[in-house]
C-alpha cells in the first residue's frame, strides 16, 4: 500500500466501506439479540445505523475516485432522488401509517409536530444571523440547523427509549417535517431569487406528494399492500443514494478542507446541542403529554438530514458545504445524542 499511492487511493475507500458495513451489520444484529434478552439495545442499533451510513458514504467516495460517478452523473442522481425516490418515501410514510390513537390525539401531534419544525426554523434563522451574518451561505446554515435526520437515525432511538409503539408517533411527525423541508427547505437551499423562482421551486414533486399523501391519509381508503411496498422500496433508496452523493462531494475535498472549517463546528453545536435544549425549554410550555415532549426532544437531537446536500445541489446551493456539515454532525452525534438525551429526558 505504501509503495503504490495510486493503489492505496483506489482501495482504501473499499476497505473503509467494507469495514463500516461489517461493523454496522454486527451492531444491528447485536442490538436485536440484546432486545430479545431484555437488555438496553437502542445505542447498539444507533451505532449500527451510523456504520451503515458511513459505508454508503465510502462507496460514493470510491465511485468518485475511480471516475464511475462524475459531476454530471451526480447531478442526474440528484434529480432522480429528488423527483422520484423522495416523493415515494413521502407517500410511503403516509400510506403505511395506521391510526392507533384517537383522532383528537393525532391532530394534537400533527400541530405540535409542525410547531417543532417551526421552532427549529426560527432557531436556524437566529443562529445564522448571529454566527454567519456576513457569510454568503447564510441561508444554507439556516437550513442545516433546522432539519435533522429524523427518520433513518431518529426512529431507532425513539424505539429504543420510548418503545416500539412510539414509532407510529414519530412517523406522524414526518408529515409536517416533509411539508416543511420540501417547501421552506427548498427555498433556503437555493438562497436568494425572484418571486417567480421561489414559486417554481415550490412546485417540486416531494412537496406535491405531501398533499396527495395527506388526502389519502384523511380519506377512508386503504392502499393495496403491493402499492405500499413499491413506494416503500423506492423510497428506501433516498438514504443510501444521499450518503453516496455526499461521499462523491467529499471526494473533491481534502481532509484539511473537511475538518478545518470552523463554520461546520459552530453549525454542529447549534444542531446537536442547542436545538434539543431550545426545543425542550420551549415546547414544555405547551406540550402536556410527556411522551410527546420526549419524542420532540429526541427528533431535535439528530444530526443534519442526509437529503439536504441534494436540495442544495439541485437548487444552486453549496453542495460541498452541506455534505461537510452532514458528515461531521453525523460523526459527532454518536457522542452528543446520548449526552443530550441523558440530560433532557425524564
Amino acid at each position: 500500500f505504501v509503495g503504490n499511492l495510486g493503489l492505496t487511493a483506489a482501495t482504501l475507500p473499499i476497505v473503509l466501506a467494507l469495514w463500516f458495513l461489517a461493523i454496522g451489520v454486527m451492531q444491528i444484529v447485536a442490538s436485536f439479540s440484546l432486545r430479545r434478552e431484555g437488555y438496553s439495545w437502542g445505542w447498539s442499533l444507533l451505532a449500527g445505523v451510523l456504520g451503515v451510513l458511513f459505508a454508503f458514504l465510502a462507496v460514493g467516495l470510491l465511485c468518485a475516485k475511480l471516475g464511475w460517478l462524475d459531476e454530471h452523473g451526480g447531478k442526474s442522481l440528484n434529480k432522480l432522488v429528488l423527483n422520484v425516490f423522495a416523493p415515494c418515501i413521502v407517500l410511503a410514510s403516509v400510506l403505511s401509517t395506521e391510526l392507533e390513537y384517537a383522532v383528537g390525539d393525532i391532530m394534537t401531534l400533527l400541530w405540535q409536530g409542525a410547531a417543532l419544525n417551526a421552532l427549529q426554523l426560527a432557531l436556524g434563522f437566529v443562529c445564522a444571523l448571529i454566527f454567519f451574518r456576513r457569510d454568503k451561505n447564510r441561508s444554507q446554515f439556516h437550513l442545516l440547523t433546522a432539519f435533522g435526520n429524523t427518520v433513518f437515525m431518529g426512529f431507532p432511538v425513539v424505539a429504543s427509549i420510548l418503545g416500539d409503539d412510539a414509532i407510529f408517533l414519530a412517523s406522524m411527525c414526518s408529515i409536517p417535517f416533509n411539508l416543511f423541508i420540501y417547501s421552506i427547505g427548498v427555498l433556503l437551499a437555493g438562497g436568494k431569487g425572484s418571486l417567480k423562482q421561489f414559486l417554481l421551486r415550490l412546485l417540486n414533486p416531494p412537496f406535491l406528494a405531501n398533499f396527495v399523501g395527506l388526502a389519502l391519509f384523511l380519506l377512508p381508503i386503504r392502499a393495496p399492500e403491493p402499492v405500499i411496498e413499491v413506494f416503500d422500496a423506492l423510497g428506501g433508496m433516498v438514504v443510501p443514494l444521499s450518503m453516496m452523493l455526499i461521499g462523491m462531494s467529499l471526494a473533491r475535498l481534502s481532509l484539511r478542507a473537511i475538518f478545518s472549517d470552523w463554520r461546520v463546528y459552530v453549525l454542529a453545536g447549534c444542531r446537536l446541542l442547542l436545538a434539543p435544549v431550545v426545543i425542550f425549554l420551549v415546547m414544555r410550555l405547551f406540550v402536556r403529554d410527556v411522551l410527546f415532549l420526549d419524542l420532540f426532544v429526541i427528533l431535535a437531537a439528530m444530526p443534519c438530514a442526509s437529503v439536504l446536500p441534494i436540495l442544495c445541489g439541485e437548487y444552486g446551493g453549496d453542495e460541498a458545504l452541506a455534505s461537510k456539515c452532514v458528515f461531521v454532525t453525523t460523526l459527532l452525534s454518536l457522542a452528543t445524542v446520548p449526552l443530550m438525551l441523558g440530560i433532557l429526558l425524564k
